[in-house]
């Protein structure tokens, strides 16, 4: 998949659906309202664009985050070795979760 080509809140979406969520409400600045399996909210996410909601998700996965120069910033997870790069270092740890996941489940 070319998450390149995805925007943020569809990244934000992806995310969820990964920790097996359901979006529920898309707000309109991009954050993303989620419910669980059984129908409860799980709080509005901006995973590319809030930190206190990427954290989390960053430190759980090992995920490295460093200044990849020229106004890019590189997210790598070490065990599997994915490797992204974007000018958002959120939306890169992210991409690289969603990559990490993949390859976990293919």
């Amino acid at each position: 998949m070319d998450y390149s080509q995805l925007e943020d809140t569809e990244i934000t979406i992806r995310v969820g659906e990964t920790l097996g969520w359901s979006p529920y409400f898309i707000n309109g600045d991009g954050s993303v309202v989620f419910r669980d399996d059984r129908g409860r909210l799980k709080g509005r996410k901006n995973y590319c664009n809030n930190p206190a909601d990427a954290w989390p998700i960053i430190v759980e996965n090992k995920i490295s985050i460093s200044n990849g120069g020229a106004e890019r910033w590189t997210a790598n997870d070490v065990g599997i070795d994915n490797l992204y790069k974007d000018k958002n270092p959120l939306r890169a740890a992210m991409i690289v979760f969603l990559l990490t996941r993949a390859a976990h489940h293919a």
